[in-house]
């Protein structure tokens, strides 16, 4: 009996432990995300898909897309004190800011959320986006659907020194 005691014992720490460093994966995950946002990025790609629902099932309507090789685009700074900025800026990392309000950020289980920075904000957090960083490059895939009809948009944004 003993025996099946310590056995038990021991496969319950190791599914504990296992469990834990799990959860602090994802944690880590979510850390690392948001140091990585931080800095300027450029619009560099912007694809727009939209769709209608023809039968139960989604059917693509019409297709757009746009590079910004160069020149001012629409661009995001992310601030380490969890503060972000739209601006337009251009390649060499000048900008001016297009809007007065500036936005709180957090990026959690690869999803961006914003919340505007005004107390008479009563909307909270906003899921804007999918997000993947990779090195240098940030992929936002933004999802609407209203009624019968979808738009998903790609955007790709560059990181500026």
């Amino acid at each position: 009996m003993k025996k099946h005691f310590f056995a038990w014992m021991t496969i319950m720490m190791v599914a504990f432990v296992g469990i834990t460093a799990v959860a602090c994966s994802k944690e880590d995950n979510s850390e690392n995300a948001n140091a990585e946002i931080i800095g300027k990025w450029r619009r560099e790609y912007k694809e727009t898909i939209k769709y209608i629902k023809n039968g139960g099932a989604w059917k693509e309507e019409s297709r757009s897309s746009k590079s910004y090789p160069e020149g001012s685009s629409d661009g995001l700074i992310f601030k380490s004190d969890g503060t972000a900025l739209m601006v337009d800026i251009s390649p060499d990392g000048h900008y001016f800011i297009e809007e007065s309000d500036d936005f709180f950020y957090k990026v959690e289980n690869g999803h961006l959320f914003l919340k505007e920075n005004n107390p008479r904000d009563k909307d909270g957090w906003e899921d804007v986006a999918a997000i993947k960083i990779s090195g240098s490059t940030m992929e936002l895939t933004e999802e609407e659907i209203e009624g019968d009809y979808k738009e998903v948009t790609f955007l790709r944004y560059k990181k500026l020194n």
